[in-house]
């Protein structure tokens, strides 16, 4: 449903305030626009939040404002930095906290649109004829707190033309933590899935002084006391129902926690903690078992698998992103256009983390009672209220009901 849109939110406004010194006067109009426009419109392509301007908005000014970009991508994500570093504590980055790294699968449908193409989407179990994969990164901690910072957009080789030089999936996952570093944000911990376990991340990552978890495939090769397994031939050596029981956020684990020599990080004699966990269900049954690596030998297992239980944090925000802010429905075909666009979505998806800790803080509740969609709600009702507002000051004024509704245009 799409709603004329007469004004923005002062909680959002407030917030974006802070991006001002960023664009001119008519370029700061299009910013909170749009970043409103994601929040309170069902549908995020240009066309459908320019009819949420129609009183006062053409569909030409909004999309030259995202597509042609007079604006610079890395100056939005480095003041959301500045932004979230000069919040109060308990809101701002500290040492404990972790980032996440994780991809996602945006699929498209026309060969026209720039640097779409086939991808294996592992959701779906098959290939899609057009799609971006956007590596992402997220900071996160144990209270709650989710902001994602920045994206890499990976491009198949045979995608990349001469002025775009071809990276890997790994190559990009180590950008995204150089330039977290460069940005001076403090975190302990980088948190992967399987896909990003190899030697050139954990040897890079240790060389930061940082600590790793990740997931790793069951077909990987280690040694434990001079036997060599593969990690699944390994667990099938284990009885769940003997081994040690553990509860990290009201879920029922049974653990194996041992030291093992990875042969795919090539450290010969250098071992890394290895916890092979089984879920236990409520009907007595396991399921498992899953295997998590770390470089962090010297804490308890229960602790290195709620560290690791961040990393749902990306997975959540992908989703409330594609379901409330609309990361994947731009139809734009130009690169320059797309990124500006994903762009908007993770600056807006940190403004309405914002919003959630203010609400929350306001109201004395846990940031867990208030999900996205329930902002998004609180979004589109201030919104609403906007034009109640506006209607009864027409009836105040003696406006004719038509005139009303000729410049409500509904």
């Amino acid at each position: 449903m799409t709603i004329p849109i007469l004004e923005i939110p002062a909680e959002i406004d407030t917030i974006c305030q802070s991006y001002k010194p960023l664009f001119s006067e008519p370029q700061f109009r299009q910013f909170e626009r749009f970043i409103t426009g994601l929040m309170v419109s069902d549908h995020a392509d240009i066309e459908a939040l320019s009819e949420g301007y129609r009183l006062s908005q053409s569909y030409d000014a909004l999309h030259h404002f995202v597509s042609d970009r007079p604006w610079e991508i890395n100056d939005v994500l480095e003041q959301t930095v500045r932004v979230i570093k000069q919040l109060p504590d308990g809101q701002r980055f500290h040492e404990k906290g972790m980032l996440i790294i994780d991809d996602t699968i945006i699929e498209k449908f026309g060969k026209l649109m720039e640097a779409a193409g086939k991808l294996w989407d592992h959701s779906k179990g098959r290939y899609l004829p057009y799609a971006h994969c956007l590596v992402g990164l997220v900071w996160a901690d144990h209270q709650k707190l989710r902001y994602p910072l920045r994206f890499e957009l990976y491009r198949k080789k045979e995608q990349c033309v001469d002025d775009v030089p071809f990276k890997t999936k790994i190559e990009l996952a180590i950008a995204l933590v150089d330039w977290a570093i460069e940005q001076g944000i403090p975190f302990s911990t980088v948190v992967f899935d399987s896909w990003f376990f190899c030697k050139e991340v954990v040897d890079h990552l240790e060389s930061l002084g940082k600590d790793w978890i990740s997931m790793s495939k069951s077909d990987r090769k280690m040694v434990i006391e001079r036997k060599t397994y593969s990690m699944e031939t390994y667990g099938k050596t284990l009885d769940p129902a003997t081994l040690p029981i553990i509860k990290v956020k009201n879920r029922t684990y049974a653990i194996q926690s041992v030291q093992a020599r990875i042969q795919c990080l090539k450290r010969e004699k250098q071992t890394v903690r290895l916890i092979v966990s089984y879920e236990k269900k409520a009907d007595g049954t396991f399921v498992g078992p899953v295997f998590l690596v770390s470089n962090r030998k010297d804490i308890r297992p229960e602790r290195l698998l709620r560290a690791y239980q961040i990393r749902w944090s990306i997975e959540t925000f992908f989703k409330d992103a594609k379901s409330h802010l609309g990361l994947g429905e731009y139809q734009m075909r130009k690169l320059g256009g797309i990124k500006g666009h994903w762009c908007l979505v993770f600056t807006s998806a940190v403004i309405l983390e914002l919003v959630r800790w203010n609400v929350c803080t306001e109201k004395g509740i846990n940031v867990s009672e208030l999900s996205f969609g329930d902002l998004k709600r609180r979004a589109f009702g201030n919104t609403m209220r906007a034009i109640i507002r506006k209607v009864l000051e027409y009836g105040r004024d003696g406006v004719p009901e038509e005139q009303a509704f000729a410049l409500l245009q509904v």
